[in-house]
């Protein structure tokens, strides 16, 4: 019986870290062991909202930077304390800018989970009240 040569074709997806951003690579092996060519590279955009919020901790006055969220317009701001109880909520009109400032004085000095929403997309961050 004769054998047939095999060459086995494997394609792996990594990402690497450079320069503080996610790179994703394709690379074609076709022998174990031996890298054959690079593919391509290419940076991937942040596909999750995410929100910014500052100064961070905070005497009550904050801004919140939105980031990747694809419904402008209308997104609803929602605090939370630290036990999870809905203390604070507000409707965020966006337009061209992508920040907005709330007055949270009123709230007592703690640890509070915003989540801004907007569709079916929303993001949360921490903020501390001093």
């Amino acid at each position: 019986m004769k054998s047939t040569p095999f060459i086995a074709l494997v394609l792996l997806f990594a990402s690497i870290e450079l320069s503080g951003q996610t790179r994703y690579v394709d690379v074609k092996i076709e022998q174990p062991g031996l890298i054959e060519c690079l593919t391509s590279v290419n940076q991937i955009e942040n596909k999750l909202p995410e929100i910014n919020l500052y100064p961070n901790p905070s005497n009550g006055f904050i801004t919140i930077e939105t980031i990747g969220f694809k419904h402008s317009g209308e997104l609803t701001a929602i605090v939370y304390n630290i036990t999870s109880v809905e203390v604070f909520r507000s409707v965020l009109l966006f337009g061209s800018k992508s920040e907005r400032t709330l007055n949270l004085q009123h709230l007592n000095r703690g640890v509070y989970m915003v989540k801004v929403q907007g569709g079916s997309a929303e993001a949360i961050s921490r903020l501390v009240i001093l």
